[in-house]
């Protein structure tokens, strides 16, 4: 069920991004990885979006997987503020 609530943002990602972070072969399958930090429910997330490569050459939708982030605020990083205000 979590992973049904993260496709409105890998589609979004998908026709948003114009890189690609990882390409892979597997067996003669290729599969290319777009990740992107998000703000999902007030809450810092890696957004990894996984498209795959068909024998046509067709892009399709493979899998989506998010993972939290921790945010240090003591530390003199990036922090969860500094990216609320950039939004």
């Amino acid at each position: 069920m979590r992973r049904f609530k993260l496709v409105p943002f890998a589609q979004l990602l998908i026709e948003k991004s114009n890189t690609l972070q990882d390409v892979r072969l597997n067996k003669k399958k290729e599969f290319m990885a777009i990740e992107a930090l998000v703000i999902i429910e007030g809450k810092l997330t890696k957004l990894r979006v996984v498209l795959e490569v068909d024998k046509q050459g067709n892009i399709i939708f493979y899998s989506v997987m998010s993972k939290g982030i921790k945010v240090n605020k003591k530390a003199k990083c990036l922090t969860l503020a500094h990216i609320l205000k950039w939004r």
